[in-house]
């Protein structure tokens, strides 16, 4: 068709800025063009003889690369007003190490997650893909092992080689440019999308952080890289209850870390172990005035039963209270310096969490009832073979908190600065600093014997033992509820949380969940548990795939064991924490928990 003199064909003239060149290319192409084909044309068009095969296109207006190199223009929906630029997909990414250390590495930001590319090279090469462009073998952003030997301690400054086996290290980014004082722009970033997908440009700052906390088979003697960076992410917001749903592998770690701790003792299995002593005893009101009461508690299988005195029990009386402990919620309440050996228990009921508070009065009765408390809380004994473990563990951690007998060094001959040890928050309580000062040294006699990664060791294992260790917290607000509250994710459990207090309300443990399911049209997750348990709600302060994939990595992380082959299996973790292909699917689907 000729219009004016001039023929009409349905092309138009396609603006692209090539980078590498600073320059701006115009091309005449049609609507039914396909990507590669528009890149092959690129590339004879600059006569510029140089390896183009890690460039793509990437349309900065819609934050999005158009890698599907047989999708045309119009199914893209470029047209003629659009601004392409041709552009290398690996570019260089400053990253923060958990010990402050940064490197520079030249990271595929263009690329998604792993198994889809493999999808891609099972289909064959595309016509104008990089292998028909070029030659260059395009970089896996991805998880890779970390080379035997390596300590990764500060004062060597190597290159980390990757990331640990199944422990997952996830990128964190921090824009500079918006960075305030006291407000820091921080997020996680979405696996299943790329880096400049989520405004991540060439020399940003990335922050490699632990994401899931359930670590699994730690050996300081050939994973001093592991042991270092987890001793390091473990200094900003540490904080729980040692074992959990995957029973296996954390008594395998314990085992590891102190040896066998497990009692030798010849034991009557068909018999429960139970406790039974006086304890001070308080049940909490909000507006009580009345203290603790000494009653005899007879501890057995998951439940507690409160008498008056030991007469009552064995009078064969009615119990005052009687407690189940499985679902519970049990936080340690210690002070050494005033000899005060607490136990919060939190018990889940129809209207919410009912409160108890125990007194111990020897550390040793302390570190029984609390092992105890632990296991009933998981649905387990003290005939479990990790009880003795688990008293073992409470004891040590005890033991840290406690000054050493004799100072190994006089504060007023070193030259400590207190802002490197403590919080300011916590400095502005003291009254002096010579104080914190006198207390650090205190604290360092405890440990001035110890190697670095036996001391690197031993302060993961006292981060594991505080009270709410790694739970991340999100702002929800539950269906058919207008309040909103605080939803914790913990590598075992979801807690329903007070928003203004922090209090728990409800706790359902991971063990119980039947399945899960996001509609994303709405943002809304659905969980079901146990006993046609069912839970909604939105999340308010993240996107709701932020918290499908804190449960999904939990749940995938929860499958490991020594009795089944260890190779990573990406896609698996992808599918349960991306939500990829329910979406492909149009809003809502379900994935199904596999326990063993």
């Amino acid at each position: 068709m000729i219009a004016d003199g001039v023929k009409v064909d349905g092309s138009w003239e396609l603006c692209i800025h090539i980078t590498d060149l600073k320059l701006d290319r115009k091309l005449r192409v049609k609507g039914d063009m396909h990507i590669g084909g528009v890149m092959l044309n690129l590339v004879e068009s600059l006569n510029v003889p140089t390896d183009w095969s890690d460039h793509a296109l990437w349309w900065p207006e819609q934050n999005i690369w158009l890698t599907r190199t047989k999708s045309t223009l119009d199914q893209c929906g470029v047209m003629a007003d659009a601004l392409l630029h041709f552009t290398p997909m690996h570019k260089t990414l400053r990253v923060q190490f958990p010990d402050l250390r940064i490197m520079d590495r030249a990271e595929e930001i263009a690329q998604k997650w792993a198994s889809e590319k493999r999808k891609k090279e099972a289909a064959g090469t595309e016509a104008g893909s990089p292998s028909e462009i070029g030659s260059r073998p395009a970089g896996k952003a991805g998880v890779r092992k970390i080379q035997k030997g390596e300590t990764g301690t500060p004062a060597k400054r190597k290159k980390a080689k990757g990331t640990p086996g199944l422990l997952f290290f996830v990128a964190m980014l921090k824009k500079e440019r918006l960075q305030l004082a006291n407000d820091e722009s921080i997020w996680w970033l979405d696996s299943s999308l790329s880096l400049m997908e989520q405004d991540v440009r060439e020399f940003d700052l990335l922050q490699l952080r632990y994401k899931f906390y359930a670590f699994y088979d730690l050996n300081p003697r050939k994973d001093a890289l592991q042991v270092n960076l987890q001793a390091n992410s473990s200094q900003p917001d540490f904080s729980s209850q040692g074992e959990d749903d995957i029973d296996t592998a954390l008594t395998d770690l314990q085992v590891t870390l102190e040896g066998s701790a497990i009692t030798s003792e010849t034991s009557n299995i068909t018999q429960v172990p139970e406790l039974h002593s006086y304890l001070r005893f308080l049940k909490p009101k909000r507006f009580t005035l009345k203290g603790f009461k000494r009653m005899f508690f007879i501890f057995k299988e998951t439940r507690m039963c409160i008498y008056k005195s030991r007469e009552e029990y064995e009078g064969g009386g009615s119990p005052s209270y009687v407690i189940n402990l499985k679902g519970s919620e049990v936080t340690p309440d210690v002070y050494l310096a005033q000899g005060k050996y607490g136990i919060r228990l939190e018990v889940p009921g129809p209207e919410g969490m009912t409160e108890y508070w125990l007194r111990c009065e020897t550390e040793d009765q302390y570190a029984q009832w609390m092992a105890g408390c632990r296991l009933a809380a998981k649905g387990k004994t003290m005939a479990d073979s990790s009880y003795d473990a688990e008293v073992n563990s409470i004891q040590q951690f005890l033991q840290l908190q406690r000054p050493a007998r004799a100072t190994a060094l006089v504060p007023s001959q070193l030259d400590i600065d207190v802002d490197d040890f403590v919080a300011p928050r916590f400095i502005k309580k003291m009254k002096s600093k010579q104080a914190i000062v006198q207390r650090i040294v205190e604290a360092h006699g405890n440990v001035k014997d110890l190697g670095l990664i036996e001391a690197k060791m031993n302060f993961i294992k006292a981060w594991q033992a505080l009270p709410e260790f790694g739970i991340s917290l999100f702002v929800v607000r539950f269906t058919g509820n207008k309040k909103e509250e605080l939803l914790g994710v913990a590598f075992n459990r979801l807690m329903r949380m007070e928003l203004s207090t922090g209090d728990h309300l409800k706790t359902w443990r991971f063990n119980t969940m039947m399945a899960w399911n996001v509609n994303w049209e709405v943002k809304q997750m659905n969980v079901q548990f146990e006993e046609d348990q069912r839970v909604a709600f939105a999340c308010l302060s993240a996107d709701c795939k932020t918290v499908h994939e804190f449960i999904g990595g939990y749940i995938f992380l929860s499958m490991r064991s020594k009795d089944q082959n260890q190779a990573l299996n990406e896609e698996l973790f992808h599918k349960l924490t991306g939500g990829v292909g329910l979406r492909e699917q149009g809003g809502g689907g379900s994935l199904t928990t596999h326990r063993r």
